[in-house]
């Protein structure tokens, strides 16, 4: 494990508010190899974007279900999937010389690759919802603690290496989630939550400490090996590094991270107390749930319990926190199925994995295709019928890129009809330019989006999830919106969690 250099100490100490920041931290300490010691300097010279990567997929792509998987419900979740394909990202950045634009995705694929192993990730109660982000605050406030008790009391840091086969990293991704959950009910069951939210260390007993600096070990190591097979993948030597300018600009902004952490307090603070009202008001967390969790409660309710929310809603959760202070005897860990690791020298000669070139197409979303283009024939375009098109091509409008530059006062004036005035012109215009612009959504998407208000992708990039899907609703369930939809169906939480993260990567509009 290497030394800390004075940028990592104050990158570290200053910069990092998160436990997902510390973990992504903590791996670049156990990189190995002849050329770890040049990739942990490239890392830290971009410090930045490595951190912004480390939240991205829940401040940016917030795709929350790419954010867990339940063991014992199949696999349910996407983080096996997510990480994948940031995976592939990551090595064709490095391999295009892409620096920063690499340490950014190795970020990103951090956070799916660790989100399972925090127990939470691996399945979903009731009961969790009480005390879910009040845990994770704890966790993150207590983390150097929790370091030092994997460092001094459980023998250091495990021996983990990348399994052989095609599909390792998901076999690790899983390994990782068998690994965590197991103490699932072990810290529903041990987390006090009237300290935690007093107290956010208090929180936690010497049981859960114990657990999750375990799971901590995991994940650094875990995903210091992952990096070592993205190193390999990508077949190029790093930049050097020179750190001692990126060092003094660290520390300049030492006063100004030090008031982001102070404001990112009192807001995670605010949110903790809203959801401990609500708990001690009606014994449970529903409405006062951040989007993550309210997200993921909401689908997992449809596609594996398979039942309305009005009835989860209704059930009364257990207690939490009543063995807090009491040893438990040890956990009976999952079988897991043996795997050929690689030797404890990481081998020059890791078999290759085809990377796609970088492309400019969103993440985790199935249909990256662009259903419209400038170029398209003006009857492509949403709403807009062969009739009106025909209207439209009489008066010069004959393509797309025609309707997007046309004066909405003029094109309705010269069409001549009732029924079309300049804001239907505008609303068309919107239409086309959302369906141009943001990869897989369709026209009936775009006329829903509209209808709801929403005009831009930047508009729709800034929505969370569940706001959006309380706004689409009512318009799709509507006479306009089943004249809209036809025989396509309803959008749901996945769906417009897709157009979120698609419309957080439009493409330009001069582009399509």
């Amino acid at each position: 494990m290497k030394a800390m250099s004075l940028l990592w100490k104050v990158v570290f100490a200053s910069h990092c508010s998160s436990t997902h920041h510390k973990l992504a931290m903590d791996a670049l300490r156990h990189l190995r190899g002849p050329e770890g010691a040049a990739w942990h300097d490239l890392f830290l010279s971009h410090y930045t974007a490595y951190l912004r990567g480390t939240k991205a997929p829940d401040d940016i792509l917030r795709d929350f279900k790419n954010h867990v998987l339940h063991v014992q419900e199949g696999w349910w979740g996407g983080a096996a999937k997510a990480a994948s394909d940031w995976y592939g990202r990551t090595v064709a950045a490095f391999r295009q010389g892409a620096w920063a634009q690499g340490v950014y995705s190795a970020g990103v694929l951090s956070h799916y690759y660790m989100d399972p192993i925090q127990p939470f990730h691996t399945g979903q109660t009731e009961e969790e919802g009480k005390i879910h982000r009040a845990a994770e605050w704890s966790i993150a406030k207590s983390y150097e603690e929790l370091r030092s008790v994997l460092e001094t009391e459980l023998g250091g840091y495990p021996r983990i290496e990348t399994p052989s086969g095609e599909n390792w990293l998901e076999a690790m991704v899983q390994d990782g989630a068998a690994e965590s959950h197991p103490h699932y009910q072990v810290v529903i069951d041990h987390y006090d939550l009237d300290r935690g939210v007093r107290n956010p260390p208090e929180g936690l007993d010497d049981e859960i400490r114990t657990r999750i600096a375990s799971l901590i070990g995991h994940a650094t190591v875990g995903f210091a090996r992952i990096l070592e097979r993205v190193f390999c993948d990508a077949a190029v030597a790093p930049p050097q590094s020179t750190l001692a300018l990126e060092t003094f600009l660290a520390t300049l902004s030492i006063p100004i991270a030090w008031v982001v952490r102070k404001l990112e307090d009192v807001q995670e603070r605010s949110v903790i107390k809203a959801i401990y009202e609500e708990v001690q008001l009606t014994g449970k967390a529903v409405l006062t749930l951040p989007d993550d969790d309210w997200e993921v409660r909401a689908m997992h309710a449809r596609e594996v319990l398979r039942v309305p929310r009005k009835v989860l809603d209704a059930q009364r959760a257990k207690p939490t926190g009543a063995r807090h202070g009491q040893p438990e005897a040890g956990p009976e860990l999952p079988k897991r199925r043996p795997r050929k690791t690689q030797a404890e020298s990481l081998p020059p000669d890791f078999p290759k994995v085809s990377v796609p070139r970088i492309a400019a197409e969103p993440a985790g979303r199935p249909d990256a295709r662009y259903y419209l283009e400038l170029a398209s024939p003006v009857v492509d375009a949403p709403t807009i019928g062969p009739k009106t098109a025909a209207r439209l091509e009489a008066i010069g409008v004959r393509t797309v890129e025609d309707l997007l530059g046309c004066n909405p006062e003029q094109a309705a004036g010269r069409l001549g009809q009732s029924w079309i005035d300049p804001d239907t012109v505008r609303d068309w215009q919107a239409q086309a330019g959302l369906v141009c612009r943001i990869a897989g959504l369709r026209g009936h998407d775009a006329q829903l989006l509209v209808a709801c208000g929403i005009r831009e992708p930047g508009q729709l990039a800034a929505q969370t999830p569940g706001q959006l899907l309380r706004v689409v609703e009512p318009i799709a369930v509507s006479p306009q919106g089943q004249r809209i939809l036809r025989d396509a169906r309803q959008p749901d939480l996945t769906e417009v969690t897709d157009w979120i993260s698609a419309a957080a990567q439009a493409r330009a509009l001069h582009a399509a």
